[in-house]
């Protein structure tokens, strides 16, 4: 089983994939992110809650539990709670969000082509 963190950085690195790729129609991208993370560790309620903890435990050790940005696969892979994969998992998903930012605040050629050899633009 990957720690939680591991399964949050997952679904928000895919999420942020989706995020670029259909972003013009997304109102609130950064919203979206941390709901899709948060998405990836539903399975993991079966930890925390209270109750009905065998029928949680039955979903989560279900192929369902797949639909969660792949989090059943993502325990089967790394059964030991490994940190390092977390860590390689969290460390994917900040160059990701490092990219998608870069993307999303460079300016588009025509705002370029407009600002080259005018004092004050970073050209």
């Amino acid at each position: 089983m990957v720690l939680a963190i591991g399964h949050f950085a997952l679904g928000a690195t895919l999420t942020t994939v989706l995020v670029v790729l259909f972003g013009a129609r997304v109102p609130f991208p950064r919203t979206v992110v941390l709901l899709g993370g948060s998405l990836a560790m539903i399975p993991d309620l079966q930890q925390i809650a209270p109750v009905a903890g065998p029928t949680l435990s039955a979903f989560h050790d279900s192929w369902v539990a797949d639909l969660f940005w792949f989090h059943r696969t993502l325990d089967v892979l790394d059964p030991g709670d490994s940190a390092l994969v977390a860590g390689a998992l969290v460390a994917v998903f900040v160059v990701v969000t490092a990219v998608s930012e870069y993307w999303d605040y460079r300016p588009p050629a025509a705002v370029r082509d407009v600002t080259d050899g005018v004092p004050g633009t970073d050209d």
